[in-house]
């Protein structure tokens, strides 16, 4: 397929994916340094290191177990699924290849509503979210817009969604809209597809 001029014009920010990253986990990245709080005359007080403990310790527990047990009984809403399905069927070979692999390696699906639904998707490990795939896009510099799906549901829900790549892996579908009513739904017809960016090979 012929590499098309990347799509530079979205306002997703790297600002936006670590808030992102903050609502998952409900801290700060465990990997970054504690600082110290200091107190009216600048002295510094206590390290903040308890709270991040505790916070590691009941991931552990409860969270980290939880996201391998959705993962055994079935990660995907059925929409979600059958997108991908569709996506598989419509990028070119290679990026096709590189998004079920990614897939695969997907165990955590943060699913926020506002005006639209955003589904974002990680690898999660015990104390941190792991940002290494097997198989990379070849545009691992840049957060672009793959492709543009618009479709049909079997109950006649009309809808687009975009694919987004951030650094290499894939991160985000965005739909149009409230799309929470509809998770159970699947895509029947697919109205249009637009890829932006062209996998080289």
């Amino acid at each position: 397929m012929r590499c098309m001029r990347p799509n530079y014009s979205l306002k997703r920010t790297a600002a936006y994916r670590r808030l992102c990253y903050h609502a998952v986990t409900r801290q700060r990245p465990l990997s970054s340094s504690v600082s110290l709080q200091l107190n009216s005359d600048n002295r510094p007080e206590l390290p903040v290191s308890i709270g991040l403990r505790i916070a590691q310790t009941l991931f552990i527990l409860f969270a980290y177990p939880s996201i391998l047990l959705r993962q055994a009984i079935g990660l995907l809403k059925p929409l979600e699924r059958s997108i991908f399905n569709v996506l598989a069927e419509h990028l070119d070979p290679d990026a096709s290849l590189i998004l079920r692999s990614q897939l695969r390696e997907v165990n955590y699906v943060q699913r926020i509503t506002a005006r639209r639904t955003e589904c974002n998707f990680y690898r999660a490990l015990p104390f941190h979210f792991d940002q290494r795939r097997r198989l990379l896009f070849p545009f691992s510099d840049a957060e672009l817009l793959l492709c543009t799906l618009r479709f049909q549901t079997n109950r006649g829900t009309r809808q687009v969604v975009k694919v987004h790549v951030v650094s290499g892996k894939f991160f985000e579908l965005e739909f149009g809209g409230d799309m929470r009513q509809h998770l159970s739904e699947v895509v029947e017809s697919v109205l249009s597809f637009k890829q932006y960016v062209g996998t080289p090979g």
